[in-house]
């Protein structure tokens, strides 16, 4: 049996996720091993992208390659591991979480699958109400941002494969960010990715413009039948325009991340990776005074 031992970077976010896509990366050069070891032992802090992440890359290993994953240090001691607990990581990808009394923190939206049957009732019922609780403000002041995640949900279930899509979030009180506190939400998927899909169109792009095409008003893949093109666009004039949030995009061999600048305009910065990321993962993040500096007259209507 060959087996190979996965290190998660003491800080797993934004940048640090392609140190384990590299990993997986060197660790499969050779063909895929019977057994993929992750270990925690070195974990001090994870983001909702991280946890998203992380759990796409479990689950693809396990169900579309066939190997065991297992997970090792997992010292419940550290803040990490606890806050992972609470997640209800381990409880998805153990069986059962570590400690039996471990529950969501009222700042955290755990690790939650996407099913489209399932999805939007998932959205209306219980994350826009805890959201809007998180944020001290009325669920109606955050119809647009609804509007955004849901378009998120519809992109999982229609690009994704093996039914590999997830959602997490979390507030940060006096966040490290230039606008404190804030809360930030991680989606990811298993699809072909973005790239990959801008392609059918526009073959010759590279991975970091077919990212920033498909954010450009009025480009459309026609991946689904639904898809006119409206949905990236809306998300980032809302998010980043309005809001004044980052959105960073992670596909193929790219990251792109979209801010306002000090002139209002949106901005986009391009950074390349070594390693490659399947599917698409989008990490955003919002001052959590947002609902209040935007007006959200109506939700419109957003597809990609």
């Amino acid at each position: 049996m060959t087996r190979e031992v996965i290190h998660i970077p003491s800080q797993l976010k934004g940048l640090t996720l392609a140190r384990v896509v590299a990993q997986l990366d060197e660790t499969t050069a050779g063909g895929m091993p019977d057994e993929f070891v992750f270990d925690f032992s070195g974990l001090r802090f994870i983001r909702p992208a991280g946890i998203v992440f992380l759990s796409n890359v479990m689950q693809w290993l396990s169900d579309a390659k066939g190997a065991r994953v297992q997970l090792v240090g997992l010292d419940t001691s550290r803040d990490a591991i606890r806050f992972l607990d609470n997640s209800l990581f381990f409880e998805q990808h153990c069986g059962s979480k570590l400690n039996p009394e471990s529950t969501p923190r009222p700042t955290t939206w755990p690790l939650t699958r996407v099913d489209m049957q399932q999805s939007h009732a998932l959205l209306q019922m219980r994350m826009v109400p805890w959201a809007a609780d998180t944020l001290g403000c009325e669920a109606g002041n955050l119809a647009s941002y609804k509007t955004c995640i849901s378009e998120l949900f519809n992109n999982i279930v229609d690009h994704t494969r093996l039914d590999i899509g997830g959602i997490a979030a979390q507030y940060f009180p006096n966040g490290d960010f230039p606008f404190g506190d804030c809360i930030e939400v991680g989606v990811a998927d298993f699809g072909l990715g973005i790239p990959a899909t801008v392609r059918k169109v526009e073959p010759d792009v590279t991975d970091a413009e077919a990212i920033k095409l498909a954010f450009k008003e009025g480009f459309s893949s026609k991946s689904t039948p639904r898809n006119r093109g409206a949905g990236l666009p809306l998300l980032i004039d809302y998010l980043v325009g309005a809001a004044g949030g980052h959105v960073t995009v992670f596909s193929g061999n790219a990251i792109v991340e979209f801010r306002r600048g000090p002139d209002g305009r949106i901005a986009s910065r391009v950074s390349s990776q070594d390693s490659f990321t399947p599917g698409t993962l989008i990490e955003i993040t919002v001052p959590a005074n947002f609902a209040s500096q935007v007006g959200d007259d109506d939700e419109g209507e957003l597809e990609w």
